[in-house]
């Protein structure tokens, strides 16, 4: 019987020692924040594309997407991917190949 209390003892100081460390850290609560909408914009199709993010939003990530035929034994050859260094707002991709930019845009509605 012995045995058994301390086990239990033992356990009841972890738990304990969770709800102290929960308390004293806080606990991470969601506020009421506004709804929040994203959108997917494409650019042209080139060698270089760019597609820009429209008014009341904001860049929040893109890619590309590669257009017509490319060997599959040599793949895609990227260049640039990723957000345009002239810009705003922008996600560019370059290739030698026919690409076409996508940027994942954002609005708080």
């Amino acid at each position: 019987m012995t045995r058994m209390n301390s086990a239990r003892s033992r356990a009841s100081a972890v738990v304990v020692g969770t709800l102290l460390i929960t308390t004293a850290f806080g606990l991470a609560t969601a506020s009421t924040a506004e709804a929040v909408t994203s959108t997917t914009v494409a650019g042209p199709v080139g060698q270089h594309s760019e597609a820009t993010c429209p008014e009341g939003t904001h860049l929040i990530g893109g890619g590309y997407a590669v257009k017509g035929f490319v060997p599959i034994e040599r793949g895609p050859i990227i260049f640039m991917n990723g957000p345009s260094p002239d810009t705003p707002n922008t996600w560019a991709a370059s290739s030698p190949d026919e690409i076409q930019a996508l940027a994942l845009c954002e609005t708080n509605s």
